[in-house]
Parts: structure tokens; C-alpha cells; sequence
């Protein structure tokens, strides 16, 4: 007795079912790129730190005290200029400064970056690692996580884009924590050593160094 023939018809529930997840994912990828893109144009104009006097006044705690207003720029007194400091201090600094991809969504906007723009790697890392914490100094309602968390990584990879690498060593430099109650190399070097910062000698700066590894580490 010949067996039972098998139907040939496609099982159009389980095709259609796919097709339906994949338009609904199409869509939901589609919404979030508007977003991204949207939320892109209304994020702060970073093009103004490529100024001298950038305008920005921050709030910093020192110490339990009542908050000081910090001037970002050449308007504030201890600002240090990046050729004040001999390229050792730099250097020195910029290796505690840089680091790996600071969050989740710093290393996702990074690698998307970088596949677009055909670059990446450690470098890459370290200069969106300062960005990230120039963002949070500058800008510090964009710490914690979440929604946040986004916001403050496309801050940090639209200052990558807008200023140049020894810009942006330059505001991290002077905007860093050196202390409880220190902020910029400038007053590190003062609080410290009572000294000048462009007189700052290797073993300072590497004293200096781990100071901004410690505050790092602390946050």
C-alpha cells in the first residue's frame, strides 16, 4: 500500500511569521537611528571650546565646601596652555589620561565610527576616554547610565569630531581632577609643589600621573 504523500505546500504561517519579525525589527532599527539622529542636532555646540575663552563656566566641589565657579578657558588664571608643558610631563600624563573605551556605549559609537570612517583601535579609545570625562566635567548632567550614559558618549564623540587631538588634550589637562579639591594641572602643579607647571620636574609629573589615576579609579 503506497504511503501517505507528503504536502508540498510551504507552510506559509511560519514564513510569514519571519517575514513580520524582520519588518518589525526593520522598524524599530529605523526609529532608533531617527532618534539618534534627531537627538545629534540638539545636543550642546561644542565648537565653541575651540576658543580661547570658551564662555563655560562649571560648578566644582572642593572639598565639602560651598561649590566655586571654574572658568573653562584662558580666562581662568592657572590655565595652562599644552606647550607650557615639557612633552615628557605630557606624555607622561596622557598615558594615565587615555586608557580603554570607558563604557558600553562608548566603545558601540566608537566601533560604529570607526567602521564608517575606516580607523579605530587604542588610540581611538584613549582620546574618546578623556572626551568622555572632559563631557562629565563640563556637562554634568550627562553622568550615570542609560539614556545618560548615550547622551554624554555622543557628546564625547562629536567634541572627537569638532576639535583637534591636541585641543582636546589641552581641556582634559586643565579640567581633570588632581585631588580632593584640585582640578587642572595648573593648580596640581601649585597645590603641590607651589611651583609653575611648565617647571614641573619628571618625578612631579609622574607624581602627578598617579594622582590622576587614583582620582580616576576613586570615581
Amino acid at each position: 500500500m503506497a504511503g501517505r504523500r507528503r504536502s508540498s505546500r510551504p507552510r506559509g504561517g511560519v514564513e510569514g511569521g519571519g517575514k513580520t519579525a524582520w519588518r518589525w525589527l526593520a522598524r524599530l532599527l529605523g526609529m532608533l537611528a531617527a532618534a539618534v539622529v534627531g537627538l545629534w542636532f540638539l545636543l550642546p555646540d561644542v565648537a565653541r571650546l575651540n576658543q580661547s575663552d570658551t564662555g563655560l563656566v562649571v560648578e566644582v566641589s572642593r572639598g565639602g565646601g560651598e561649590p566655586e565657579q571654574f572658568p573653562v578657558g584662558e580666562r581662568n588664571e592657572l590655565w595652562v596652555r599644552l606647550g607650557d608643558l615639557s612633552p615628557e610631563c605630557t606624555e607622561r600624563l596622557i598615558a594615565t589620561g587615555g586608557g580603554a573605551c570607558s563604557s558600553f556605549w562608548g566603545s558601540l559609537l566608537l566601533g560604529i565610527s570607526g567602521f564608517v570612517l575606516g580607523q579605530g583601535g587604542p588610540q581611538r579609545c584613549s582620546g574618546e576616554r578623556m572626551a568622555t570625562e572632559l563631557v562629565e566635567f563640563l556637562y554634568p548632567w550627562t553622568r550615570g547610565g542609560g539614556v545618560r550614559g548615550l547622551v554624554r558618549e555622543m557628546i564625547a564623540l562629536k567634541l572627537g569630531s569638532s576639535l583637534s587631538r591636541r585641543r582636546l588634550l589641552e581641556l582634559y589637562l586643565n579640567t581633570a581632577r588632581f585631588g580632593a579639591a584640585l582640578y587642572g594641572v595648573g593648580e596640581a602643579a601649585r597645590g603641590y609643589y607651589r611651583t609653575d607647571p611648565k617647571f614641573l620636574s619628571a618625578d612631579q609629573c609622574e607624581a602627578l600621573s598617579r594622582e590622576l589615576g587614583r582620582m580616576r579609579a576613586a570615581r
